[in-house]
This record gives structure tokens, C-alpha cells and sequence, in this order.
């Protein structure tokens, strides 16, 4: 009878390092990012081989740990005077509705970005800055 408490305990203790293990297995959002970055680099390339058309350039990248960032830098004729009033405002209206149509899609990409990373908290970040660096608008998708 000891023996098999023993046994069985032993079993009871494996399959708990199993399970620890293999929670272990999962990169960080920045490594899944790093290993993946061929993929983001296509991405970009993709976008920014438009860009004249689009009137932005995108930019990929991890940020506070937990937050793929999708960065989209206007084009000179594309810049927004910050100084005239509700500029900022109208230019939130308008991200807002194009992102809306995009939230299932953001959505899903968290959720495997989720699954394939150990950070539990990842954020897809949407963010539109002026030519000279200055966000216009940020959206974080936590859903």
C-alpha cells in the first residue's frame, strides 16, 4: 500500500512538471515578435510599397512588453495641422469608423497571438502619427 501511494504520488508529481513545463514552452510576446519578424517585414513591405496611394507608411513593433503595435506614419501631404481646432477630433471620427470595420480582425489576431504567447494581457495598438512623430490617434484593441 505504500508503495503505490508512493507510485502514485511520484505519477501525481511528473505530470504536475509536465504541466509547469509546458506552460513554459510559450515565448514572450517580444520573442514570438522576433521570430516572426520575417513575416512582419512583409508586412511592412507590402504596405509601404503603397504608401503613395495610402498616404502613410507602417511600422511593426512590441511595445511596454504586451502590445503589438501597428504604427502608420502620414506622408508630408498627408500631414495634419494640430493647431486648427477639432482637427484632431474629426481625424478620431474618421480613424474610428475605418478601425470599427476592423475590430473582428484585430480581435482575432489577438486572440492567436494569445495562444501562441505566454503574455496574458496582449494588447493589438493602432497608432497614426504626423511626418514629424506626433500621434494623431491611438487605439488599443484588449478584446
Amino acid at each position: 500500500m505504500k508503495n503505490k501511494m508512493k507510485l502514485v504520488l511520484a505519477a501525481l508529481l511528473a505530470l504536475t512538471m509536465a504541466f509547469a513545463l509546458a506552460g513554459c514552452g510559450k515565448p514572450s510576446l517580444q520573442d514570438w515578435y522576433n521570430k516572426n519578424q520575417s513575416e512582419f517585414q512583409e508586412i511592412e513591405d507590402s504596405v509601404n510599397a503603397q504608401s503613395a496611394s495610402m498616404g502613410c507608411t507602417l511600422k511593426l513593433y512590441v511595445e511596454d512588453g504586451n502590445a503589438l503595435v501597428f504604427a502608420y506614419t502620414l506622408l508630408d501631404d498627408y500631414a495634419v495641422d494640430t493647431s486648427v481646432d477639432g482637427a484632431l477630433d474629426s481625424l478620431a471620427s474618421i480613424y474610428d469608423s475605418m478601425f470599427d470595420q476592423q475590430t473582428a480582425t484585430f480581435s482575432e489576431l489577438r486572440t492567436e497571438v494569445l495562444k501562441e504567447t505566454s503574455t496574458e494581457d496582449v494588447i493589438i495598438r493602432l497608432i497614426a502619427l504626423n511626418p514629424d512623430g506626433t500621434e494623431l490617434y491611438s487605439r488599443d484593441f484588449t478584446e
